[in-house]
């Protein structure tokens, strides 16, 4: 993944500057990059920026592309699967704080307080239920 995640950040300003953000494969290239941010499944800052890609992305293939292409379609459920993710690393937190020598507490050991925290905060501005 970490050669995917370099050569695509090396490539896609190559891309948005010599063929333009909206063109669908510089889309295409945004699109894959994000799954490769999300599925490095032990680090919180690149799900948070995966899900920041995507939403942008999503959003300009939804203008240009429109809602129904292939490619919007898929960016749509990787955005929910980021948040799926990003719910899930949450809920440890939680346990986590409640109890730090549980097994979610152990899970979450390898993040540091200040990651855990910006993603509860950031989920909690889109979930009630999140809220500290």
């Amino acid at each position: 993944m970490a050669e995917a995640k370099k050569l695509l950040r090396d490539e896609i300003p190559k891309a948005k500057a010599s063929i333009g953000y909206e063109n669908q494969q510089t889309l295409n290239m945004v699109a894959v990059y994000a799954k490769a941010l999300y599925m490095d499944r032990g680090n919180i800052s690149e799900l948070m920026e995966a899900s920041m890609v995507l939403e942008d992305a999503e959003k300009v293939a939804r203008r240009v592309l429109g809602p129904a292409h292939p490619l919007t379609v898929e960016m749509g459920n990787d955005i929910k699967r980021v948040g799926e993710r990003m719910n899930e690393l949450a809920e440890l937190a939680i346990a986590h704080s409640k109890n730090p020598s549980s097994s979610a507490g152990r899970a979450v050991k390898t993040f540091s307080l200040d990651q855990l925290s910006g993603l509860i905060d950031k989920l909690a501005m889109d979930s009630p239920a999140l809220k500290k």
